[in-house]
């Protein structure tokens, strides 16, 4: 067993771990020139998440003896949300025919739910061993590697333009008061077509879903996770501006979970009638 110290360059944000383990060789259980996957086939798996060290670091985690890529160490704007060391992820993806990355099969698309319960079992770094750093693109700033990058574009604008509309927010697994960056923005286009139509309705609907796994193995959410996804959604509207007679709230369960993009289940729906 042997620690490895974390380096200030890593910049990984919210992870202050100053230790992990690592057992053996770290390519000891990985089948790295072994089968490399079939294209197309989903891959929905729980597992520990492991951090490359690469100077941009990359998240990987291990399914049966394999290795698959998962994502960047990105920036708060980026477009994968990394998971989190000291917990289990839900990870749903599909292999890639792209070649390899940070030495693992690349799932793309994926989606990574963190999981809320401790697990200090999940507190491996891997070393970069040559590995170049994964694709990725950083906003300008302190954040950036040594390599100059260009600006991100800007977001198209989301402004429907008129008649009923529907915004779908997507929620991680499990979890119904906290939405990434790139989301809450749903509920404040959601928000602005409200109050500029001066909706008549604005139905606000909280889903709990879940996820079929690979193995077979079903995972639910808590019961009252649809509540509280609608509830956030509620009060964020009225922070917003929309008015307390037009929100109507409810919650119901989401469609049986089958294994295929279940993380679009767990969601909150916002319905917009002007």
């Amino acid at each position: 067993m042997r620690a490895t110290t974390m380096t200030k360059r890593n910049r990984i944000a919210a992870f202050t771990l100053a230790f992990v383990s690592t057992c053996g060789s770290p390519h000891a259980a990985f089948a790295e020139n072994g089968k490399s996957g079939v294209a197309g086939q989903r891959a929905n798996f729980v597992a520990c998440p492991m951090v490359r060290n690469t100077y941009v670091p990359c998240w990987v985690a291990q399914k049966d003896g394999e290795l698959y890529y998962l994502g960047p160490q990105g920036d708060l704007g980026a477009p994968f949300h990394p998971p989190q060391l000291r917990h289990r992820a839900l990870i749903e993806g599909v292999v890639s025919d792209e070649p390899r990355i940070c030495g693992g099969i690349v799932l793309k698309p994926v989606n990574v739910s963190v999981l809320p319960e401790i697990d200090e079992s999940c507190n491996t770094i891997l070393p970069a061993d040559g590995y170049p750093d994964p694709p990725h693109h950083r906003t300008p700033g302190p954040s950036n590697t040594e390599r100059e990058e260009r600006p991100r574009p800007e977001r198209e604008s989301q402004a429907p333009s008129s008649g009923p509309k529907t915004f779908d927010v997507p929620f991680a697994f499990d979890v119904g008061q906290h939405l990434y960056q790139r989301d809450s923005q749903i509920v404040s286009v959601a928000a602005r077509y409200a109050t500029t139509t001066k909706a008549s309705k604005v139905e606000v609907i909280g889903y709990r879903g879940g996820a079929l796994l690979s193995s077979g193995e079903r995972l639910m959410e808590r019961e009252e996770v649809g509540t509280l996804r609608a509830d956030m959604i509620r009060k964020m509207l009225l922070h917003a501006g929309v008015s307390p007679a037009s929100l109507q709230v409810r919650a119901m369960a989401a469609e049986a979970p089958d294994g295929v993009d279940d993380f679009k289940l767990r969601r909150a729906t916002i319905v917009v009638t002007p």
